[in-house]
């Protein structure tokens, strides 16, 4: 009778010791990649984006730079907010770099505006946008950061816009 009950004393510590030796290993199929807010908060209140889609419109009129623009969208289309940027000639994306909003010049990692909808029309009357790309070519990846002052469609003060949105784009291409 001793020896069955120290069999069963076993029993749960290689129980116990095998649980964790499976929930312990790694496969390696877990992410590494962060995990952004994908949020926008406009006058304190907070929107969650859902995607985006990059439009690809080529050189900017005369000028020595390439125009990508972009909107990124809620799962209900109820707010959306569309930005016109400028990048080194010949780029048909866009690249990593700080944006500054530049209403009259048009440059390298400059932005001409910032048009969006929340109930009422937006624009920008000043700020940065923010663009880290990362991955490789079917499988890129952009975390980009507003933190925009915003005015009317009267031009008066309006707020602001700050926030993320981490991940991938979709594709199009633009006509001027």
């Amino acid at each position: 009778m001793k020896t069955a009950n120290k069999f069963w004393l076993v029993i749960p510590v290689i129980t116990l010791v095998f649980s964790m030796a499976v929930t312990g290993c790694d496969d390696g199929s877990e992410s590494s990649e962060p995990v952004y807010d994908n949020n926008f908060i406009i006058n304190g209140e907070t929107h969650k984006l859902t995607h985006g889609i990059m439009y690809y419109f080529g050189n900017y009129f005369s000028e020595s730079v390439t125009n990508v623009d972009f909107v990124l969208y809620t799962s209900d289309n109820k707010f959306n907010v569309y930005f016109e940027l400028l990048v080194p000639n010949g780029n048909p994306t866009l690249v990593s770099g700080t944006y500054n909003l530049a209403l009259n010049e048009r440059h390298d990692r400059s932005f001409t505006y910032v048009i969006g909808y929340v109930n009422k029309s937006f624009t920008a009357s000043s700020g940065t946008v923010n663009v880290s790309v990362s991955g490789n070519p079917g499988n890129v990846k952009y975390v980009i950061t507003i933190d925009c002052t915003l005015v009317d469609e009267d031009n008066k003060p309006a707020g602001t816009i700050k926030g993320t949105y981490g991940g991938s784009l979709g594709w199009a291409i633009g006509e001027e």
